[in-house]
């Protein structure tokens, strides 16, 4: 089930270590009197590394649409036919921002609600119903073609894209990352098709 978009507040781990003070003995060597750090604090999102817990899509149904009336472009490419699937899901909203044409965009952890270029993938889905749903955390989308009209190429190339597992509020579109959630990595897809037109979504 896909929300539409909304404001970033996009949450980030801080993890368990992040500096609790130590109690022990402290410290009454001479102080560091060298000049400070200055630099820039890498602000870049974590390789998923080891925590891998699913890994690899390969779509063998897909469908790209363009809806004209609301400047939205959808592409979905389900794992098979037979359920339960998994469902990867590119959207475009045109109408807040997002380019609906060639171009190349870098994933660094967007908040479903906000996300004018968002990649979820829905799993585990029997009849309609999924009982997960993941985020891209990271990871670059490098668009060669794409068009809002019938019959016209997409075609582009998902690379190294991670995804986190998350809820998405029904109402605000907000997403959540799970707490202990699976994480789904190395996904690597090449799309070459062509667009149909919707005349609503």
């Amino acid at each position: 089930m896909l929300f539409a978009c909304g404001d970033d507040d996009g949450t980030t781990d801080a993890g368990t270590d992040a500096g609790m003070r130590d109690a022990s003995t402290p410290d009454t060597s001479m102080p560091d009197t060298s000049t400070p750090d200055t630099s820039t604090p890498d602000t870049a999102v974590p390789d998923a590394g080891d925590e891998c817990t699913i890994e690899n899509f390969a779509v063998e149904f897909e469908l790209a649409e363009y809806f004209e009336a609301e400047q939205y472009f959808l592409y979905s490419g389900d794992s098979g036919d037979v359920d339960p699937i998994d469902t990867f899901y590119f959207e475009l909203y045109g109408a807040d921002g997002a380019t609906i044409g060639p171009h190349t965009f870098t994933f660094t952890g967007e908040n479903y609600d906000t996300c004018t270029t968002c990649v979820t993938i829905e799993a585990n889905c029997t009849a309609g119903v999924c009982t997960q749903v993941f985020l891209a955390r990271s990871g670059t989308v490098a668009i060669t073609a794409l068009e809002g009209a019938m019959d016209a190429a997409f075609t582009a190339t998902f690379t190294n894209m991670v995804f986190d597992e998350v809820t998405i509020d029904p109402d605000t579109g907000t997403s959540t990352v799970i707490d202990d959630g699976e994480i789904w990595c190395n996904v690597d897809i090449d799309v070459d098709t062509t667009v149909e037109l919707s005349t609503t979504e």
